[in-house]
């Protein structure tokens, strides 16, 4: 086995340029990054992860630590690693030293992966949190597709009436131009829902890619454009959460999470039984209350209402003012109200003072 990992190094050093011998080396290093952060969150380390999904977390860390060890420069992937082995004295990749190499390789991957979960570790907040949790419902959502590339194994959507879900696609977009059209989209947009659909307009308008990205690195940037652009002069760096922060953001969540099931029992479930909306679109409103109230909650902010409507019914949207505004905008709000009042009757959030959303 050893050998074999010998060789898939060697074969992807030599030929860094090959998308076969990438992606076999990729999976290598995917491999090896799992094992090594269950074996730190086995030693007590405390992993920088999102244990709220059905998903394996450390999986999931995996991927975002991998994104940025990997990301190419200038189209050549892991330049990294490359120097490192410069400095070590080696310049070209021969087989018969393959078992040295690929011990500086292993030790090269732990550093990289250690500095990679102390920047996590900073960069990630409930509002980062949020983003992404938001990111992916709309990713998920009716207005695009998902399906697994086949070639990496990795992800990837693409909007929905691309008709391309599921299929083989050519070469796509770099992670650097993918970054300049996200940087782009969000100056040309006032939704996350509209900066993701201005994301693949962009792209496009772009002739030799098809209008598909990998997920990961849809998340990884858009996260990284929405902090640089918090980060700039007109608005504080916001402090890293403390035990007070992580207390309010637990009874947030927990608030959120009876707000939605309190309002579908109430609201969303008398619509139905008076035939103003079925009970599969009854559904569709609850899981638009969720996002809706995510939003609320992270305090930055929300889309317009008929917004949320789209991501989940976009078959029926023509319909909206005729049909559906005051159920929707009704359901919207009672979720909103029953949101406030949860947080406004416990007790235990005063004596950490004032939450900012009750009583408006």
């Amino acid at each position: 086995m050893a050998e074999a990992e010998h060789s898939i190094l060697i074969a992807f050093l030599r030929s860094p340029s090959s998308r076969d011998a990438f992606n076999v080396f990729y999976d290598l290093t995917y491999r090896l990054t799992c094992a090594h952060l269950r074996r730190l969150s086995f030693q007590g380390y405390r992993l920088p992860i999102d244990d709220r999904t059905d998903a394996d977390p450390v999986a999931d860390l995996a991927v975002d630590v991998l994104a940025e060890i990997l990301a190419p420069v200038g189209g050549f992937p892991c330049p990294g690693l490359f120097a490192y082995l410069r400095r070590q004295g080696f310049e070209e990749f021969r087989g018969e030293n393959g078992e040295f190499i690929y011990l500086l390789f292993t030790a090269f991957l732990r550093r990289q992966i250690s500095q990679q979960l102390s920047r996590l570790r900073k960069d990630r907040s409930p509002q980062i949190e949020n983003l992404k949790r938001r990111i992916k419902d709309i990713a998920g959502g009716a207005e695009f597709c998902q399906w697994i590339d086949p070639a990496t194994g990795h992800s990837l959507v693409a909007p929905a009436d691309s008709r391309i879900g599921a299929t083989p696609v050519g070469p796509i977009v770099s992670r650097e131009q993918l970054r300049l059209l996200v940087q782009q989209a969000f100056a040309a947009s006032t939704s996350r829902q509209g900066w993701c659909r201005e994301i693949f307009r962009l792209l496009g308008e772009l002739p030799d890619f098809p209008p598909a990205v990998y997920l990961h690195d849809l998340l990884s940037l858009m996260v990284e454009v929405n902090a640089r652009f918090l980060d700039s002069e007109e608005f504080a760096p916001a402090p890293l959460p403390g035990p007070c922060d992580t207390f309010l953001q637990k009874a947030i969540e927990t608030a959120r999470c009876r707000a939605v099931h309190d309002t579908y029992a109430s609201t969303i479930q008398r619509f139905i039984q008076s035939r103003r909306i079925r009970a599969d679109e009854g559904e569709r409103f609850r899981q638009a209350l969720d996002a809706y109230l995510t939003d609320v909650s992270a305090g930055d902010g929300h889309d317009k209402v008929p917004d949320y409507f789209r991501e989940v019914l976009p078959e029926a949207y023509p319909r909206y003012l005729a049909d559906y505004k005051y159920v929707f905008e009704a359901t919207l709000a009672k979720g909103e109200q029953r949101f406030r009042e949860i947080l406004r009757d416990d007790p235990t959030i005063g004596a950490f003072g004032d939450y900012p959303f009750v009583g408006e």
